[in-house]
């Protein structure tokens, strides 16, 4: 009797639900956009050399001039007056930038869904022994029951 029992308590195992861990994962987020990029200011150096002549009059000798090649300049030279004009071209250059952005994803317990009602090959091997068991203790109080009555 006492084997049946125990029998009987192995069979009850109440079924868990597996926890699955998610990796952690990674989300990367590229963005481009323009960038904007202003160029310095620019500069010019000039240099003249004058030199009078005999009857007075001023000559430009050499004239030289260094500048960058966004800045344009006009020269004029009339009747001993240098003028010197000199403009800058602003520019700004939109360069392409990417920025990439990760998120972290943090892993999390999920619970996965187990079917309930299905029995395992352990479990169904103890509702066999335990049907076999009853029989045997059935028949054995039929005979018990049949032999005492036998008896009066």
């Amino acid at each position: 009797m006492i084997i049946a029992i125990i029998v009987l308590m192995f069979g009850c195992k109440t079924a868990q639900t597996p926890i699955v861990t998610v990796p952690i994962q990674y989300k990367e987020k590229i963005v481009e956009r323009l960038v904007p990029v202003v160029n310095p200011e620019d500069s010019a150096n000039v240099m003249a050399l004058f030199e009078c002549d005999s009857a007075n009059q001023v000559i430009l000798k050499t004239l030289t001039e260094e500048k960058s090649r966004r800045m344009n300049s006009q020269f004029t030279f009339n009747q001993g007056k240098l003028n010197y004009n000199a403009k800058t071209n602003r520019d700004t250059v939109y360069l392409p930038s990417k920025e990439i952005t990760k998120e972290k994803e943090i892993p999390v317990r999920v619970e996965v869904p187990v079917e309930v009602n299905k029995i395992s090959g352990w479990q169904w091997t103890q509702i066999y022994a335990g049907r076999v068991l009853l029989g045997f203790i059935l028949a054995f109080g039929v005979y018990k029951a049949l032999k005492f009555k036998s008896i009066i």
